[in-house]
């Protein structure tokens, strides 16, 4: 029905109008909630370096989730929250799944208000290698997440994040 009623705004407006139809169609479209994460890019070997040189000197949140993983979707959910109530809070969000699933990871992203924040899938070959690289003590149990400091120590923690032990991470590190 919207496509319809667009189609017949964009004939009356065919002649002179094509920037007020651009205004609505990017209208319609954030009414339609088609908001995707554009800053999505491949995980691989040397992603977590580029990671930690963005952040450099500034502590920040890394999270590790999958779509099949229901405590990672309610942990993202949370950490959406946390971030809409401190913006300057640093995130780095990575996903196991493959790039192929771009659509649906930034599905999951925009449902957690997390578009805004860098995000990485894994590229689809070699993800045991892509978690070695990670953190080789790390046996691929999720959600998993680390806390880096100023000075980029970080602690890993395995198992869904609550709010408290977000906040309280947030405090020790300003």
């Amino acid at each position: 029905m919207i496509e319809l009623k667009l189609s017949q705004l964009a004939r009356t407006l065919k002649r002179g109008n094509a920037l007020l139809l651009k205004l609505l169609l990017l209208i319609s479209g954030c009414l339609l909630n088609t908001n995707v994460n554009s800053e999505s890019t491949v995980f691989n070997k040397n992603s977590l370096q580029q990671i930690e040189q963005q952040y450099k000197n500034q502590p920040f949140l890394m999270i590790i989730w999958s779509t099949d993983c229901p405590p990672c979707l309610a942990e993202l959910q949370l950490v959406g929250e946390i971030k809409k109530e401190n913006p300057k809070l640093n995130l780095a969000i990575i996903s196991t799944n493959g790039i192929e699933e771009k659509a649906e990871l930034d599905k999951i992203l925009n449902r957690s208000s997390l578009t805004s924040v860098p995000s990485w899938a894994f590229s689809s070959k070699n993800s045991q290698q892509l978690k070695h690289s990670i953190d080789p003590r790390w046996y691929g149990e999720m959600p998993r997440s680390y806390f880096y400091d100023n000075q980029h120590k970080r602690k890993g923690y395995s198992g869904q994040l609550t709010r408290t032990r977000v906040i309280s991470w947030m405090k020790a590190v300003r």
